[in-house]
């Protein structure tokens, strides 16, 4: 990442009172490139909460993927979220996506709680 881009990043990310992570289950954990993100921005994402979607299209709804990154969001000093939204069978999603919206809310009120500390 060329450092024009990474110090853009970084003036957004320093701005964030919080975070929500989308992220695919890839080989029972989440993508490289993801990690590769997390692991350059560590001053910026320290200390703030973090929301965790996975997503599938098997029914577990990247729930493996979501437990492995919690453990790397705590070794980074995030606080994740205790609500994470399971996105399963991601293939019917536009059948689906009622039955996520409380699980969202739920997510997002609890991201709310947590990031209004940090006004």
């Amino acid at each position: 990442m060329d450092e024009v881009k990474r110090k853009k990043l970084s003036d957004i990310f320093k701005r964030a009172n919080g975070f929500i992570i989308v992220s695919p289950e890839y080989n029972h954990s989440f993508p490289g490139e993801l990690k590769l993100l997390l692991d350059n921005f560590y001053e910026e994402y320290a200390h703030k909460p973090v929301g965790i979607c996975g997503v599938s299209i098997g029914q577990l709804g990247g729930a493996r993927m979501v437990e492995q990154l919690r453990l790397v969001c705590i070794e980074l000093s995030m606080i994740p979220l205790r609500n994470a939204v399971y996105f399963s069978n991601v293939q019917n999603f536009e059948k689906e996506k009622e039955t996520y919206r409380e699980f969202l809310l739920s997510m997002f009120d609890e991201l709310k709680y947590y990031s209004e500390k940090f006004d």
